[in-house]
């Protein structure tokens, strides 16, 4: 990216205001800054903390980063009865892979009477909603979104309805042959899924291809077209689109740089509550891009 994408120090000072005043978006978006050490050192207690104060405001994303700190033992103490505690708050509020990460837990009996049962019933409730997995892009890096232990059984999950014709299906094995490292990882084969759930009118895999050809990745770069798909997306109300689209219009990428189009796409993503759209509106403003 470019000088939009740099300033990372900037962007922690600009959340943390916002974060100050009660912004749950912002708070979450820090406790992935301290988690990853985005423009700050690392900070697992400052990330658990941040998240939390997002989680018990009801931020469903907070809730579930919350529950794998829990898990993991990360800035809190490890406490498997807590993180399905938070997993069942964020699976109510429909984040796919809570259902996921508690079936694992029902399977493995980790912080919850072990249910094999119940287990199978979570899998089925998560392969059918097809919604396993979602992201939240911070300076355009994304997080895996995927943190059960079984990737394969999410495949296995999954490939009946994505051959079946399921766009949340397809987009979601895009998801884990692009994101997740390890034997699974193949991005040609996820610039694939990717197309097929575009082609089936999933706006973030329209997104997720847009993304394949800005950077080349499983496919021939092809600027032009990764804009084209960023402004599908965008056209169907997406926010992940609407920024990029709008960065894409900042930078010139794939498209004639223009000011006016960059600022309308981005206010229609920071309308949405994305923080970052935000962020970015501040600096064309400022005519710093």
């Amino acid at each position: 990216m470019t000088e939009i994408y740099s300033a990372l120090a900037k962007t922690v000072t600009w959340f943390t205001e916002k974060a100050g005043s009660g912004d749950l978006q912002a708070q979450y978006a820090l406790g992935e800054y301290y988690e990853n050490g985005f423009g700050v050192d690392a900070d697992l207690e400052k990330a658990a903390a941040f998240y939390s104060a997002a989680a018990h405001s009801g931020l469903a994303a907070a809730q579930y980063a919350l529950a794998e700190c829990f898990k993991k033992g990360r800035g809190v103490k490890q406490s498997g009865k807590k993180a399905a505690e938070w997993y069942e708050k964020a699976a109510a509020e429909g984040v796919g892979k809570a259902f996921l990460a508690l079936a694992d837990l029902y399977e493995s009996g980790s912080g919850v009477m072990k249910d094999p049962g119940k287990a199978a019933e979570l899998y089925k409730k998560a392969a059918e909603s097809g919604a396993v997995i979602s992201f939240n892009y911070v300076l355009g890096l994304g997080g895996d979104g995927l943190q059960f232990t079984d990737y394969n059984k999410a495949v296995e999950l999954l490939e009946i309805p994505a051959s079946n014709g399921s766009p949340d299906a397809q987009f979601a094995l895009g998801v884990i042959c692009g994101k997740v490292y390890g034997s699974l990882h193949n991005d040609t084969k996820a610039a694939e899924w990717y197309v097929k759930a575009a082609e089936n009118g999933h706006a973030g895999a329209m997104t997720e291809l847009g993304g394949c050809y800005e950077h080349g990745a499983g496919i021939k770069q092809d600027c032009e077209k990764a804009a084209n798909w960023y402004e599908k997306a965008a056209k169907l109300g997406f926010a992940e689109a609407q920024l990029r689209l709008g960065i894409c219009y900042a930078n010139g990428t794939g498209v004639k740089p223009d000011h006016e189009k960059a600022v309308f796409w981005l206010e229609k993503a920071a309308a949405q509550g994305d923080s970052f759209a935000e962020f970015n509106l501040d600096i064309l403003n400022k005519r710093q891009f």
